[in-house]
């Protein structure tokens, strides 16, 4: 109780220099915080797992630190089965995908997706050379 109540003072004397430091720190770590980000989305919908930043990075690796759906550039993380319909935060359950993938994908089954795409699931499921 005393150090949040330290912290919240020193946040209110401080509050430009404290945002000033929190949007260089969210700049200078941008995979951090979609790990934080996930994480909080995974506890409030009581998913099982936990998929660390150094776990996505292997993740990727084996895709090439590309999308693992069309190959571009690795933007997002992507929950093959979403957290919205009981999928987990397990590494196992986790594919880097670009930003356009990604969005597109939403909330959808993988299957589903892929049919809307016209792409077959068994090119997707094996990791680019």
């Amino acid at each position: 109780e005393e150090a949040h109540a330290r912290d919240r003072e020193n946040y209110l004397k401080n509050k430009e220099a404290c945002l000033a430091s929190a949007k260089r720190w969210n700049a200078n770590n941008p995979r951090k915080l979609a790990e934080y980000a996930r994480r909080r989305k995974s506890r409030k919908l009581n998913a099982p797992g936990d998929c660390t930043a150094d776990l996505m990075l292997a993740r990727a690796s084996m895709w090439g630190f590309r999308c693992a759906y069309c190959g571009g550039h690795w933007d997002d993380d992507d929950h093959v089965i979403p957290l919205s319909r009981g999928g987990s935060n397990f590494p196992s359950n986790m594919r880097p995908a670009c930003e356009s993938c990604n969005a597109s994908k939403h909330n959808k089954p993988l299957g589903v997706w892929l049919k809307q795409k016209g792409l077959t699931p068994v090119l997707i499921v094996r990791p680019l050379p």
